[in-house]
């Protein structure tokens, strides 16, 4: 039996209630112990899946307009912010920081990625950081997309041109070492 008030009945459907967690009692809605609803039926700490962020039903997929989620309780977000500010682009998760096998990320985007993306195709040297465009403390690019600080002994030259660390001058004299 389940308590409703000072009354007691067999199902809490019946009089268009819901089933607060564990306990043998109904209510009008969910509250902050037990806030999300299972089945439109159960009101639980936890979803077997993800949660709504406007109705805190617990679904299968998230939706279209709320397509990630975030811990701690896979609620389905827009965009990810706060301490999980970065997308794992494989998982639709959202995390605290890139590791791999999704360990590169786009700062700018905060999306992480097994490999860099056309649109951010350079690595940074030393860092798991993907980038439009060598500048700044990284401004040479090294062959495989990278992008360096200062060109190597296989690469000792740079085409003042390209900002490109290459192996030989070639025919033109436009290359410094």
């Amino acid at each position: 039996l389940y308590e409703v008030g000072s009354s007691c009945y067999q199902d809490c459907q019946m009089k268009g209630l819901k089933y607060y967690g564990t306990e043998s009692k109904c209510v009008d809605q969910c509250d902050d112990t037990y806030p999300f609803l299972l089945n439109s039926v159960t009101c639980t700490d936890s979803c077997p899946g993800y949660v709504d962020p406007t109705t805190k039903d617990c679904i299968s997929t998230c939706p279209t307009s709320t397509p990630y989620y975030m811990p701690p309780n896979n609620i389905c977000v827009a965009q990810c912010g706060g301490d999980y500010q970065y997308l794992d682009t494989t998982t639709k998760l959202c995390v605290k920081k890139c590791v791999s096998p999704v360990g590169l990320a786009v700062e700018n985007g905060k999306k992480c990625y097994a490999a860099c993306p056309n649109d951010n195709k350079y690595k940074l040297f030393d860092k798991d950081i993907c980038v439009n465009q060598c500048d700044g403390i990284y401004p040479y690019y090294y062959p495989g997309d990278m992008c360096i600080q200062q060109c190597d002994t296989n690469y000792p030259y740079i085409d003042v041109v390209t900002n490109k660390c290459v192996t030989t001058c070639g025919s033109i004299n436009k290359l410094i070492n």
